[in-house]
């Protein structure tokens, strides 16, 4: 080869890497898919390759960012619709590797791997759905293909038409414009502009004239409706032009001498389904979700005489056999008209020679294999062969589940029919099961959940109701679509209903898709009753006929112990034994034997056979190995035992929180909260009287009881704090009580005691910050006036005894009101005098002072002087107290001995031995039984001058002295912190 040559291949060849489209484009393709569960939204990413792309995760705001390591071209399909209303618009940038979620409130996101999938999950905690529920659907922006685009417009386009040629679509390039349009019938934008998605119709309808037990056909293939009558008489133009969402032209004919036939492009894949019209004639349905057939076929394999295999369809009254080239696949089909409405195959079956395609009306042949030969039969289709059909393992089994889900189907019209679940020989359930787990791993996503939706069935039939609610989550997870089409919320409740979690069997039986349905309404009433917040009450006896008798048997005997329960405590005791009559009727009670033991046991005690009762309840108490009748048998035991005061509350208390270890979640736990409140109170129990009633309030609002506990919770909290109830709790307990139940603080001056009985407790235990917290709260908050002020000087002392001088002074200052009374003045004054004291601020807290020339103004004044060693101020206020008692001759009393002591001591620091001698002589009589008597005849001793030896006894004897806080401080202690200021 020569080196030109070569040149050239690889000039090409770079051209080729350099500019073709799928060097550019993403190459790898996720199919998304979302849904909502309890607490967050799930978006899952499905890899038609492996490894996952891996991503990163940033959450901003209201900005969810995700950055994946390499080019991705995501299929959203609908997924993006059921992200509202938490996702407002999802922008995918030109580099197909950033993708931004804009949220129309904050949220919090997280990563998850499983299996061939990875995604997000959205919390929905703290979102506001009423600040959402109007906001526009959800937008998604700037795709990958625009990506694509942009890169093709860097190309002549020329070298893009020719290297068109080489990709495996071999199509035509595409537009040079980055910005793609939607097609109609999506729900997702796909434009670079950031504006709001217009919804499309999700349901079109097409009304015909056919009259009653006329065949006709109607199927969708290939993007087309079909619709063929038995008669040859056209029908009206006008009824078959349509333009809207679902179609993108009129009706065609085909032309055909035995039968009319139509079709109709349609945009978009959505479903058919036919129904009755409630005037004359039939309705055709075209929506984004799968209809429901009325009537399932199915098909039966025989063999001949020649052990040849041949296939057989009943065909009911159809009686006519229309064949026809289809135009538009070049493709063979026969068709047989049946008469009715949604009798068909509710999808697709391919065999060897021919397939069976999935219809609304009719049956639908397309051949496949020469020599195939079809022909109306007695009561039926034959389809056959010259060599017998293909005859497989595979083909056996498809005929086989075909016929189970026709059998399944012609069954009673239940959400939850036992005939589909069960199995035919318990002892396979684990080879089934690991089965099912086998189909759902290795099959298509359809089958795979048909698997999932099989398993869900067993275990909801076998009583596994755990493992049901698994399934069910896993269904969501995996499809929202199969989850809604298929009302799987319907089962997920009702396991949860079994599981005991009213709460979540009520919300998943109030799903959109289950509105319309009598049935969960039944369910859905159900819960609301047990939660004690009916609507309508559950009638066993009405319904059994009807739906439940078609349930599993586990299903009944629940439903039969909870209705007759609800019948005894109305006293309809006739009801209950109806109820368990009907049960013995269809052999369904001996598995359920002792819950009717315990109604009986309940119809005798209220009917005076209390012993007889007693007896069966003791026993049924002692039964470990079943909850809800040991927690229900103790319960209604402890009740009689309390009626006949034959148990002590205090017993009574101990066994009631027993059962509330053993029970949650209904109204018995609601009837255990309400006795144990009630003997709470009675026996003083308050915090535990207070927190069972917070649970009845908080777990049950709407129930009827819910507003008279929450009155009783009030009273209770009101006797402990205003009525002396907590001052034999320990204060902190009383304190951390207080603080849990805040919130039941009542309004107004009631409330406001309440505080400040609290605040006097803990000061009087040297929790005085916790105390000012209190105050301070007040004074902020609820109080003005005089009161504020007075409150304000009880908080100031506080501080004072704390050693807080400036908080004090702030407080004064702010709390100060001019009409306040004159002993409240003075009390702020002297308050405001000791805070610029213990400030150092001595010329300011005397000038206060100025104005109070009370004995106990000057007291403070000595204490100011005192604690500033200002012996000669001390000296001369000393001595004008002394010299103003009422009676110079009488004794003296503690806080007038504590005033002379301070005046010795300021003449021993004065040296003044001559007044020391004459204090000695004047007042040793007057302290006869005085505590300070021997501190005085100390510094007055005659002995001569306190030297160093005997200055730490001085110290000693003067630091008794009380000093104006000391005082208040006593006065609080005796008093109580509102009465030494009020």
């Amino acid at each position: 080869m020569h080196l030109r040559e070569l040149f050239k291949i690889l000039a090409v060849l770079a051209i080729i890497a350099g500019y073709s489209p799928y060097c550019f484009a993403a190459t790898t393709q996720a199919r998304v898919s979302s849904g909502h569960l309890s607490d967050h939204v799930h978006i899952v990413f499905d890899w038609d390759s492996q490894p996952k792309v891996p991503f990163t995760v940033d959450t901003r705001d209201n900005k969810i960012l995700l950055h994946f390591q390499e080019p991705v071209e995501f299929e959203w399909g609908n997924s993006i619709a059921h992200l509202y209303p938490y996702v407002k618009q999802v922008d995918v940038k030109k580099n197909g590797k950033d993708v931004t979620i804009l949220l129309n409130y904050p949220s919090q996101a997280r990563r998850f791997l499983s299996y061939g999938r990875n995604g997000i999950d959205l919390r929905k905690s703290g979102i506001d759905i009423t600040r959402i529920k109007n906001s526009p659907p959800v937008a998604i922006l700037s795709t990958v293909k625009a990506h694509r685009n942009s890169l093709q417009a860097k190309v002549p386009k020329r070298e893009i038409a020719q290297l068109a040629a080489l990709t495996p679509s071999a199509g035509k390039p595409e537009p040079e414009s980055t910005t793609t349009e939607a097609p109609k019938p999506s729900v997702a934008a796909t434009t670079t502009a950031a504006t709001p998605v217009k919804e499309v119709s999700t349901k079109e309808i097409l009304t015909l004239p056919i009259k009653d037990n006329e065949p006709f056909a109607v199927f969708i293939r290939k993007k087309t409706l079909w619709i063929i009558t038995s008669s040859t008489t056209p029908l009206s133009p006008e009824i078959l032009h349509k333009t809207d969402s679902h179609f993108t032209q009129t009706a065609q004919k085909l032309s055909n001498a035995h039968a009319s036939i139509y079709y109709m492009a349609l945009s978009g894949d959505p479903f058919v389904s036919v129904e009755k019209s409630s005037q004359e004639g039939i309705q055709i349905l075209l929506q984004n979700t799968l209809g429901k057939l009325s009537e399932f076929l199915a098909p039966e394999l025989h063999t001949n005489a020649a052990k040849q295999t041949f296939m057989t369809i009943p065909a009911g009254k159809g009686d006519q056999l229309i064949s026809f080239h289809d135009p538009l696949t070049n493709d063979d089909l026969w068709v047989i008209p049946l008469p009715g409405t949604g009798t068909g195959f509710s999808a697709t079956h391919s065999f060897a020679e021919f397939s069976l395609l999935q219809s609304a009306q009719g049956i639908v042949v397309q051949k496949i294999a020469d020599g195939l030969s079809i022909a109306l039969q007695k009561g039926g289709v034959e389809i056959s062969s010259p060599k017998g059909l293909t005859l497989s393992p595979e083909v056996s089994q498809q005929v086989e589940d075909m016929e189970s889900e026709a059998a399944a189907n012609r069954g009673p019209a239940t959400l939850l029919p036992y005939v589909r679940w069960k199995l035919d020989d318990e002892k396979n359930i684990i080879s089934t099961e690991l089965k099912l787990f086998h189909d759902i791993a290795y099959s298509k996503m359809e089958e795979a959940n048909k698997a999932r939706l099989k398993l869900l069935g067993i275990y909801l039939s076998e009583g596994l109701f755990p493992e049901a609610r698994g399934m069910a989550d896993d269904i969501l997870r995996v499809s929202l679509k199969f989850y809604t089409d298929n009302k799987i919320a319907a089962l997920r409740g009702a396991a949860y209903f079994f599981m005991y979690r009213i709460t979540d069997a009520e919300r998943d039986f109030s799903s959109p898709e289950l509105a319309n349905i009598p049935e969960a309404k039944v369910w859905l009433n159900l819960c609301k009753e047990l939660l004690g917040e009916p609507s309508e009450s559950f009638n066993f006896l009405a319904n059994y006929d009807r739906y439940i008798r078609h349930y599993p048997p586990v299903f009944i005997q629940k439903l039969a112990i909870i209705a007759a329960d609800h019948n005894i405590n109305r006293k309809e005791y006739d009801t209950a034994l109806s109820i368990f009559d009907a049960l013995k009727k269809d052999t369904l009670d001996e598995p359920v034997k002792k819950y009717i033991d315990y109604m009986h046991a309940k119809v005798l005690s209220e009917t005076n056979n209390e012993e007889e009762a007693a007896k069966i309840w003791e026993q049924q108490a002692s039964n470990v190995g079943d909850s809800l009748i040991r927690a229900r048998a103790e319960f209604s035991l402890i009740n009689m035992l309390l009626r006949q005061e034959k148990i002590s509350h205090a017993d009574a208390i101990k066994r009631l929180e027993k059962i509330r270890i053993v029970w949650r979640g209904d109204s018995l736990e609601l009837n255990v909260l309400t006795l144990l409140g009630n003997l709470y109170v009675e026996e003083k129990l308050y915090s535990k009287a207070l927190r069972a009633l917070r649970d009845i309030v908080l777990y049950y609002p709407e129930v009827p009881e819910a507003v008279p506990t929450a009155k009783l919770m009030e009273e209770t909290f009101v006797a402990l704090y205003n009525k002396g109830g907590a001052d034999s709790m320990p204060p902190l307990e009383a304190l951390s009580l207080f603080y849990e139940f805040r919130d039941l603080v009542p309004i107004g001056k009631e409330g406001d005691f309440m505080v400040r009985n609290l605040a006097d407790r803990l000061v009087n235990i040297d929790l005085l910050d916790r105390a000012a917290l209190l105050l301070d709260h007040q004074i902020k908050k609820r109080l003005q006036g005089d009161e504020r002020s007075r409150i304000g000087a009880r908080l100031a002392l506080i501080y004072l005894l704390n050693h807080q001088p400036k908080e004090a002074l702030e407080t004064l200052k702010t709390t100060g009101y001019g009409d306040s009374p004159g002993d409240l003045k003075l009390t702020r004054l002297r308050l405001t005098a000791q805070a610029l004291a213990q400030q150092g601020q001595v010329d300011k807290a005397i000038d206060v002072l100025s104005s109070d020339n009370s004995t106990d103004g000057t007291v403070l004044r000595l204490s100011i002087y005192w604690d500033n060693k200002d012996w000669p101020n001390v000296v001369s206020t000393a001595e004008e107290i002394l010299s103003n008692r009422n009676d110079p001759s009488a004794p003296l009393n503690p806080e007038e001995s504590g005033v002379l002591l301070k005046l010795a001591t300021a003449y021993v620091y004065e040296h003044d031995s001559g007044q020391i001698q004459y204090l000695r002589d004047y007042f040793t009589p007057l302290l006869k039984n005085n505590a300070n008597k021997d501190s005085f005849l100390f510094i007055t001793s005659e002995s001569g001058s306190i030297d160093y030896e005997n200055l730490a006894n001085l110290d000693q004897d003067i630091n008794t002295v009380k000093s104006f806080l000391d005082a208040y401080r006593e006065k609080v202690k005796k008093n109580g912190l509102s009465n030494t200021i009020n």
